[in-house]
């Protein structure tokens, strides 16, 4: 018997992922009854967002065997995996070269004042309709392409209203709720 495939057949985890196979079903692996995001994890949408409930379940099977303490992901992405872990009560450390993505783990690493949240989205709100002197757009090569200048305009107004938030971690969810505006509203179609 090849010596790779007798490894697999040994390897406690290998079992109880084939264990589960069994249980489930190979269908389990598509998840496909499992695309409705929850939580944190409906917080951000992210180009190749992985599937919570697999994760969850990776991470509980290796923690059977190894009994994690700390996860660590090298390419983070949304935070699913980041999640999944804390959900757990695990330490987590992630990187990702997309600056997007940690903004992503920060906010969906909490904090979480959910009634404080209202009453900033509220004064960002009055800050956005009070009338006053119009922030300078931000110039760069190719902007044109990327943003009509009425869009470039309404833009930096947002930009400008999220920069008086005091708190942090609220300013840390309006750039994340902004990121969405801006990808809907540029002339590019692409997910990234």
């Amino acid at each position: 018997m090849d010596v790779a495939l007798q490894t697999y057949r040994n390897d406690p985890v290998a079992r109880k992922l084939s264990s589960v196979e069994k249980q489930k079903g190979t269908d389990y692996w598509a998840f496909q009854s499992e695309t409705r995001r929850v939580g944190a994890h409906a917080l951000f949408s992210y180009p190749a967002m992985m599937v919570p409930t697999l994760q969850g379940t990776l991470i509980d099977i290796i923690n059977e065997k190894y009994a994690l303490k700390t996860v660590l992901d090298p390419f983070v992405g949304s935070g699913t995996v980041m999640v999944e872990a804390m959900l757990r009560g695990m330490s987590f450390t992630g990187v990702d070269i997309n600056p997007l993505a940690g903004l992503a783990c920060l906010v969906k690493s909490g904090p979480y004042f959910v009634s404080s949240l209202e009453s900033k989205s509220q004064h960002l709100i009055k800050r956005l309709t009070k009338k006053r002197k119009k922030c300078r757009v931000r110039d760069f090569f190719g902007i044109g392409k990327w943003f009509h200048p009425e869009t470039s305009q309404a833009l930096e107004e947002i930009a400008c209203s999220i920069r008086q938030e005091q708190s942090l971690w609220a300013r840390r969810f309006f750039w994340l709720t902004m990121s969405k505006t801006v990808r809907h509203s540029s002339n590019s179609r692409m997910s990234t």
